[in-house]
């Protein structure tokens, strides 16, 4: 978020059909916390209220907690590039709420590991294994990398292998742009307006 300033007041001080949307984004935030878990981390890190921030660190833990049994599904086994980046996402809604109180003594060490084995143990043999192309898969995969690599081995520590993924994941990002085959091949939308196009934003 380059102004973080900026966007609070602009989210507080709403009128319209903004307020409006705001008012019921924080009304699902606030009960819908289950379906939605990422959103009280985004009213957490506007308003800083705790209660948000709180509901997004359970539901944070929960799924770390969970984790390891879900590797063994076939959403890891078959559909990583679906899941690896799902999972990413938990890490950037933790670094927007990282220094919030409600956040104190939350065990980043094991997030990092959850995070990084996955990719490390299931995204980066993909990848290696895939010949370079511009699709929707190796995008979803080079994103998970650079963003987790970004965040645990710049961000929120210095862990060789985030450093290790990050750089190997930079360096296949042209596959994305200078490729003709583009990201949509068909296999469905999901792909492209709830995975790669919100965490593509990231980069400008």
């Amino acid at each position: 978020i380059e102004d973080l300033d900026k966007l609070r007041v602009k989210l507080q001080y709403a009128r319209g059909s903004l307020a409006q949307k705001w008012r019921h984004f924080q009304c699902l935030a606030a009960n819908q916390d289950a379906a939605l878990p990422l959103y009280p981390a985004l009213v957490g890190l506007v308003t800083r209220d705790e209660t948000a921030v709180a509901a997004f660190r359970q539901r944070l833990e929960t799924k770390i907690e969970a984790w390891p049994s879900y590797t063994r599904t076939v959403h890891i086994q078959y559909h990583v590039y679906c899941s690896a980046i799902s999972l990413v996402r938990w890490a950037i809604a933790y670094d927007w709420v990282a220094d919030h109180p409600a956040m104190r003594d939350f065990d980043l060490k094991k997030l990092a590991e959850t995070i990084l084995d996955t990719l490390y143990g299931h995204v980066y043999p993909l990848m290696k294994s895939r010949e370079p192309a511009s699709n929707n898969q190796i995008a979803s995969m080079i994103l998970s990398c650079i963003l987790a690599g970004y965040l645990f081995g710049e961000r929120h520590g210095r862990d060789p292998r985030a450093r290790f993924l990050m750089q190997y994941a930079l360096e296949r990002m042209h596959e994305l742009t200078d490729l003709a085959e583009p990201w949509f091949v068909g296999e469905g939308s999901t792909y492209i307006e709830a995975v790669n196009v919100p965490v593509s934003a990231w980069f400008d």
